[in-house]
C-alpha cells in the first residue's frame, strides 16, 4: 500500500514545472477520478498531495487547489471538462 501511495504522489509531481497549467490540473482531476476507480480513498489521494509542499514547485495556494480539484473530482461534483473550464477562466481573469 505505501509503494501505491509513492507511486500516486510521483504521477502526480510535475517534470519540472514552474506553475500549475490547466493542463496538469486535468492530469490530477483524471488520476483522482482514476485512483478511486480503483478502491482509493479520498484520504488516500488527498495525501498524494502532501510530498509535493516539500518540493517547492507549487505554493501553498496552487497546492490548496490541488486539493480542491482532486476533491471536486473524486467526489463528482464537477467533471474534469467543467474543471478545466473554470481553471481556464481564472487563467483569462488574470491576464485581464
Amino acid at each position: 500500500m505505501r509503494r501505491s501511495l509513492l507511486l500516486m504522489a510521483l504521477s502526480l509531481a510535475p517534470c519540472a514545472q514552474a506553475a500549475l497549467t490547466c493542463d496538469y490540473v486535468a492530469k490530477v482531476a483524471l488520476a483522482a477520478i482514476d485512483y478511486r476507480d480503483q478502491g482509493y480513498s479520498l484520504a488516500q489521494v488527498m495525501k498524494s498531495v502532501d510530498p509535493l509542499k516539500d518540493s517547492g514547485k507549487f505554493t501553498d495556494e496552487e497546492l490548496e487547489k490541488l486539493r480542491q480539484v482532486i476533491k471536486l473530482s473524486f467526489l463528482q461534483t464537477l467533471s474534469t471538462a467543467e474543471i478545466v473550464e473554470a481553471c481556464l477562466d481564472e487563467e483569462k481573469a488574470k491576464k485581464k
